[in-house]
């Protein structure tokens, strides 16, 4: 959502979203779900980790609100758990599967919802990902993306969303 000197604003305070001019009528009327597999965080010094619930969906509490005839939404965020302790001060709001239908459907819910502890997370650090890889295998994997065919359909595949969108529509209708 455009913010207010024009830059792109991604979230915003579950704290006070419902106190914002900007996003009363959103939180009113023009909640989302944002589906996620993980998200990533970068603590004071820039190091990345990656946020995860195993074998599970993340669910991004969020509002949306058609700009210039597009769609477009923010991230609610909220005083962070133990998951993030020393990475950062705040984390995305995240409902259980439970909480989903109650967010888009019911205001008195979703208002109760903007309070809610998130579930605790499993966090790892990227750098150590990346340090198990040796040059020569970085190098590999990079030689192997160049030299596909359709390098842009290929890179178009990872990022596909983890699941259709008809299945969280499916999972709300129940």
């Amino acid at each position: 959502i455009p913010g207010w000197k024009g830059g792109l604003m991604i979230n915003a305070r579950a704290e006070t979203v419902c106190e914002k001019p900007m996003f009363r009528r959103s939180m009113a009327a023009q909640r989302c779900v944002i589906p996620a597999t993980s998200f990533y965080e970068w603590d004071a010094a820039r190091h990345k980790y990656q946020f995860a619930l195993p074998g599970e969906p993340l669910y991004l509490a969020g509002l949306y609100d058609n700009v210039d005839g597009a769609n477009r939404f923010v991230i609610l965020t909220t005083t962070p758990n133990a998951s993030m302790h020393g990475i950062h001060d705040r984390m995305p709001l995240i409902l259980r599967r439970d909480q989903i239908r109650p967010w888009l459907t019911d205001a008195e819910s979703a208002l109760h919802l903007l309070a809610a502890p998130p579930p605790l997370l499993e966090r790892h650090s990227t750098e150590a990902l990346v340090a198990a890889c040796t040059p020569w295998v970085l190098l590999s994997v990079f030689v192997f993306i160049w030299g596909l065919p359709s390098v842009k359909g290929w890179l178009n595949g990872l990022f596909a969303p983890a699941f259709p969108m008809e299945g969280l529509h499916n999972m709300i209708e129940k």
